[in-house]
């Protein structure tokens, strides 16, 4: 019989007292982690059971101060000395476990608590689909986190302000006179990619793509990806990211009918990856006369080209902008705008374009449901009313209990109704009906031009109100939500007795719940 070898032994998770210093390599996943002592003492550490454990080290060159250099004077790095101190190098996989344990363990390190933060950073960006593959400098098959939006990179460059150190001690090679550290965002970011790199990597990998690159732990070298790199990395993590923003020309605030020569254009606006908060019109970039134009570097019109050509891939209309002169805009029909109301805005945010929309027109219809009892025959229907009836009686209401039918009573059938609404203001079955039959997105609604998806209208003008029975009625009730004809989940709001028993039970609950916390028995604590 075989023996199988004995599994690599996992790192003490003491090494988080040390202090902990990031080695970036290429491609990004052969980066390491050092842990080490400022003071240059062994790294020799106590594990749980008291017994030290000695682990393999190697010479690691940091940069430290000099004692009392606060009073010295001359060079611009008289404070800070080279030194020589031993180490104890683990990939960055290995040392995963114990930078993560680091953010909370009493006793770590300042600097291997600041990496189990970054490490925490990666990732959760991992786990949110933000991985790009790409090609390293020097030729080898590698991923990277991305695409970030402004709030993951706002995030990255708080963590990398806060940067001790010990955290970047290794100075950059060829720089002993004067000393020069890694700059704290380049190393972070540095950082985020080792540890995505090897996370796709698994043992399948390879079986599920057909061949080693992107897959495998071993480097792959590809320079010949190169351009296919680029083509991926043009408007998610490199160069410039586009958006559209809608324009209606010719509308006017009066009337009911949409007047002649009203017309819907899509502009596009370049948005600076290295900066978010840099935005300019395409044609001002191609101008280059206005300071926002020129804001954009050299690359940005060859950049907003390879984002364009993956958007018009995403949605036809946008086609003739690439052999345009100046892609500063192209108009758009009434289907292409219903269009962009429904399903090409989600291919166009797959491809990592934003569409933006007047402020003064309302959008979006949503759907929801009314379970309960029926109102009163030829009422209209009153949101108020309804509100009204789905407030709770007072436990001690004699009304509130004779008004609650019996529950499995052949009569007891509840209607399931529908309300629409357009922005924030209900609308009435008569009113989608009459949007629905202009046929157009853009329609007058109560003195308000709206953009609604026509074929969403005519979608909730196929839902009719039906009868449901009790059961039924009390499982929308419980969950708040329903499954309609077409499959989709809707919000479901009680009303009525319907809302009362709701409100019974899940109060009940409540109770039983905090009675059950109050009386279990709870640990005695322990005598000294």
């Amino acid at each position: 019989m075989v023996t199988p070898p004995a599994a690599p032994s996992a790192p003490p998770p003491a090494l988080a007292r040390r202090a902990a210093v990031f080695l970036p390599a290429d491609p990004p996943r052969t980066g390491q982690v050092a842990f080490w002592r400022p003071d240059g003492g062994p790294v020799d550490v106590t594990t749980d059971a008291g017994e030290t454990a000695g682990l393999p080290t190697q010479s690691l060159t940091v940069a430290v101060p000099v004692p009392g250099a606060g009073t010295r004077t001359g060079s611009a790095d008289s404070g800070i000395e080279l030194r020589d101190v031993p180490a104890v190098v683990l990939p960055v996989a290995a040392a995963l476990p114990v930078l993560t344990r680091a953010r909370t363990a009493p006793g770590a390190d300042t600097a291997a608590a600041f990496w189990g933060s970054a490490a925490v950073l990666a990732l959760q960006l991992a786990a949110r689909g933000r991985l790009l593959p790409g090609v390293s400098r020097s030729g080898h098959d590698a991923w990277r986190v991305g695409p970030l939006d402004p709030a993951d990179i706002e995030r990255l460059r708080e963590l990398a302000a806060s940067l001790p150190p010990q955290a970047h001690a290794v100075p950059l090679p060829d720089t002993a006179s004067p000393v020069l550290l890694p700059e704290p965002e380049r190393l972070v970011r540095e950082f985020l990619d080792a540890v995505a790199d090897g996370l796709p990597r698994s043992p399948a990998a390879s079986l599920a793509t057909g061949g080693p690159a992107f897959a495998a732990p071993e480097p792959q070298h590809i320079p010949e990806q190169r351009a296919w790199a680029a083509d991926v990395a043009a408007g998610h993590d490199a160069g410039v990211r586009i958006s559209l923003r809608i324009e209606v020309a010719g509308l006017t605030g009066a009337g009911t009918s949409i007047p002649d020569g009203v017309g819907f254009t899509a502009a596009l606006q370049l948005h600076d990856l290295a900066d978010p908060a840099r935005v300019a019109d395409a044609s001002e970039v191609w101008a280059g006369t206005t300071p926002a134009g020129q804001a954009f570097g050299p690359r940005a019109r060859m950049d907003t080209l390879l984002t364009l050509r993956r958007a018009a891939a995403a949605w036809a209309p946008l086609t003739p902008l690439l052999s345009a002169a100046v892609p500063d805009s192209v108009g758009l029909a009434d289907e292409e705008i219903a269009e962009l109301l429904g399903p090409a805005s989600r291919a166009l945010a797959a491809a990592g374009v934003e569409v933006h929309w007047p402020a003064d027109l309302v959008r979006g219809l949503s759907t929801r449901a009314v379970v309960g009892p029926p109102d009163q025959d030829g009422a209209p229907y009153d949101p108020q009313a309804v509100k009204d009836r789905t407030e709770p009686e007072p436990s001690g209401s004699n009304r509130a209990a004779s008004g609650m039918p019996s529950f499995l009573s052949a009569d007891a059938l509840l209607s399931f109704s529908w309300r629409f609404a357009v922005g924030d203001q209900e609308i009435s079955r008569a009113e989608l009906d009459r949007l629905a039959e202009a046929g157009r997105p853009l329609v007058r609604l109560r003195d308000r031009w709206v953009l609604v998806d026509p074929e969403a209208l005519r979608t909730a003008r196929d839902r009719e109100d039906r009868k449901v029975t009790p059961i039924d009625a009390l499982g929308a009730a419980l969950t708040g939500t329903a499954e309609s004809d077409d499959g989709a989940r809707v919000e479901v709001q009680a009303s009525g007795w319907l809302a009362r028993l709701r409100d019974r039970l899940t109060a009940a609950e409540t109770a039983a719940t905090d009675g059950d916390t109050a009386d279990r028995p709870h640990p005695e604590p322990p005598v000294a």
